[in-house]
């Protein structure tokens, strides 16, 4: 369910703004977000430097958009799509790390994935 958030919020951002950025904007923040969401859920901790590589690649991102004049609507659901990317990452790092084996975990998601797209895609 998580991943078809994120895929019709991503859609939903390329229909509303540019690709050059809307990917940077939902990119860029999602590794923060998920380092936030991570530790305030599940207590996982980043050392120092990976929080110094998860900045730094973030700000790498966003400095992409620096002077791009784009509608804040554009942003705003680039903002929802990061906050989506977050939450698939981390349902799924919990998930495989509960699965007795990796590849039957993503097995199962590509799989539902898949069955859940169809609906929409036909809509």
């Amino acid at each position: 369910m998580a991943h078809l958030v994120y895929f019709v919020l991503l859609i939903e951002s390329y229909r509303v703004g540019d690709m050059s950025v809307v990917y940077p904007v939902a990119r860029g923040t999602a590794p923060l977000l998920l380092a936030l969401l991570a530790f305030v859920t599940i207590g996982e901790m980043l050392s120092i430097a990976q929080m110094i590589a998860v900045a730094l690649s973030s700000f790498g991102l966003l400095v992409l958009v620096i002077g791009r004049g784009t509608s804040r609507a554009a942003v705003m659901v680039a903002l929802a799509t990061s906050v989506s990317i977050a939450g698939y990452s981390l349902l799924g790092g919990i998930g495989v790390r509960s699965a007795p084996d990796a590849l039957c975990f993503q097995v199962w998601l590509e799989l539902l994935l898949g069955l859940s797209m169809l609906p929409y895609v036909a809509i």
